[in-house]
C-alpha cells in the first residue's frame, strides 16, 4: 500500500469510528507542529503499523498537533507531503472532531522530537510507550526506558539535527524498514531525507546542526529516493519555507501560531514562537503589542525567536524579543541570557517598538536555535 493512502485510509478509519476490537497506539510529534515533528509522526507510525505481525489487531495513528487552519503556515511541510504522495488533508490534526473521542480510546502514545506529553495529551502520560527526540530530556514518563527511550541530546546539544535521522535508523534496523523505504518510489525515504536536509540546512557544517547520524541517515537514504538530488529537495523546500512574500502576507497571531512551544521549570511557565521573518518587519504590522502582550498574559514569559537570511543566501540571522507581565522579570531574564555561556548567544541590544518592558536583541551565534534557548531558560527560573 502506497504511503499517501495508507495516510488517508487511517483517517478515514477514525472518521468512521472503526475502533471497536483494535489496540489503539497514537504517533505524535511536538506542539509546534515543525516539518520535523510531522513527518516522524507519520513515518514512525507507518513503520510501527507494518511491524504488527497480526495487522488488524492494532491499529496505529499518526496525530498534528497543531490545529488543521494552521496547516497551511507549514509551505515547506506540505510541499514535502505533495512530493512523497501525501495530501495534507489527509492528516488527523489535534482539532479534528474525530481526535476527541480518539483520545479517549487510546492504548499506547508514542512521542516523537519531543519527551514530555503536552496540551490534551498530557493527561496520557502513563500511556507513553516510546520516545525518539533530540531535545534535552525532560525526565518525564520515567518508566519509558531501553531502546524504547531514545533521546539524542548530550550535555546542551543534539548529538541529532534531526529527529528524522533518528526514525531512519528504526527504519533501516527494522526487518521490513528497508522494503518500506524503497515503496512508492522512496516516498517514506524522501520525506525523512527532506526534513533532515531542511534542519541541518543541507548538511552545511557551517549551520553548527549537522552530526554523524543526519549524514549516515542521508547516505542511506538518497539512494532509496531519486527523483530528486540532494541540493535540488532542499532548494525547493527552503524557499518554500523562507518565502518572505509569504510571510509579508500573514499576520502577526499567524506568524507566532507558526511555531509556537511552552516549556515548564521550576514551577514557572514560558513561552517561545520561532518565526521566519526579521523582528522589525514583524514589529511593523498591525495589532503587534497587542498581541504580543496577548500571549505574554498567557506565561510567565513570553519569547520570540527569529531565523531569517539574506536575500542573496548569505548566513543566518537570528534575534530574539522577550517579554512578561512583570518588567522585573523581563530584565533579570535579559540579564540572565545576556551573561549564558552554556552556550553562550552573544546578544547585543535591539531597539524594537513594543510593550513597556520589552527586551529585544540580535543574537550573534546563530547556530544557538530554541534547542538553546529553552535551556537558557529553564536554568534561569531555576536560578529565582
Amino acid at each position: 500500500m502506497q504511503f499517501g493512502q495508507w495516510i488517508r485510509d487511517v483517517r478515514d478509519t477514525v472518521q468512521h469510528a472503526k475502533l471497536e476490537d483494535k489496540k489503539v497506539t497514537v504517533v505524535v510529534g511536538n506542539e509546534a507542529s515543525d516539518a520535523d515533528s510531522i513527518i516522524t509522526a507519520l513515518t514512525l507510525a507507518y513503520l510501527v503499523q507494518k511491524e504488527d505481525p497480526d495487522g488488524q489487531g492494532k491499529l496505529v495513528i499518526p496525530l498534528v498537533a497543531c490545529n488543521r487552519e494552521d496547516m497551511m503556515l507549514r509551505r515547506e511541510t506540505v510541499l514535502l507531503l505533495n512530493m512523497c504522495g501525501v495530501d495534507a488533508k489527509n492528516i488527523l490534526h489535534l482539532d479534528d472532531p474525530e481526535t476527541i473521542e480518539l483520545l479517549k480510546k487510546v492504548d499506547e502514545l508514542v512521542l516523537t522530537d519531543h519527551n514530555k506529553a503536552t496540551g490534551p495529551l498530557a493527561q496520557l502520560g502513563d500511556k507513553v510507550v516510546m520516545i525518539i527526540d533530540h531535545h534535552q530530556d525532560l525526565c518525564a514518563h520515567e518508566h519509558v526506558t531501553g531502546e524504547s527511550r531514545a533521546i539524542a541530546f548530550s550535555g546542551d546539544k543534539a548529538t541529532a539535527g534531526s529527529a528524522c535521522s533518528l526514525i531512519a535508523e528504526r527504519f533501516l534496523g527494522s526487518p521490513c524498514g528497508k522494503e518500506l523505504l524503497l515503496q512508492d518510489e522512496g516516498a517514506v525515504a524522501r520525506a525523512l531525507m527532506g526534513v533532515i536536509l531542511i534542519d541541518t540546512v543541507n548538511l552545511d557544517p557551517a549551520a553548527k546542526k549537522v552530526t554523524p547520524k543526519d549524514l549516515d541517515a542521508v547516505k542511506n537514504l538518497q539512494d532509496m529516493a531519486p527523483r530528486f538530488g540532494l541540493d535540488s529537495l532542499f532548494q525547493q523546500l527552503d524557499a518554500a519555507k523562507f518565502d518572505q512574500a509569504f510571510w509579508a502576507e500573514l499576520s502577526v497571531a499567524q506568524c507566532l501560531r507558526y511555531d509556537f512551544k511552552q516549556f515548564e521549570a521550576a514551577g514557572k511557565t514560558f513561552g517561545l514562537s520561532s518565526v521566519l521573518c526579521p523582528l522589525e518587519e514583524l514589529a511593523a504590522k498591525d495589532t503587534w503589542q497587542e498581541v504580543l502582550l496577548q500571549w505574554a498574559s498567557q506565561a510567565d514569559l513570553y519569547g520570540v525567536l527569529s531565523n531569517t537570511k539574506s536575500a542573496e543566501g548569505g548566513a543566518p540571522r537570528r534575534q530574539l524579543v522577550i517579554l512578561s507581565h512583570d518588567n522585573e522579570l523581563t530584565k533579570k531574564a535579559a540579564d540572565f541570557m545576556t551573561k549564558f555561556e552554556k552556550p553562550a548567544l552573544e546578544l547585543e541590544a535591539l531597539e524594537l517598538p513594543g510593550p513597556v518592558g520589552l527586551k529585544a536583541f540580535n543574537q550573534l551565534n546563530s547556530g544557538a536555535s530554541r534547542k538553546q534557548v529553552a535551556p537558557c531558560l529553564s536554568t534561569f527560573f531555576g536560578t529565582l
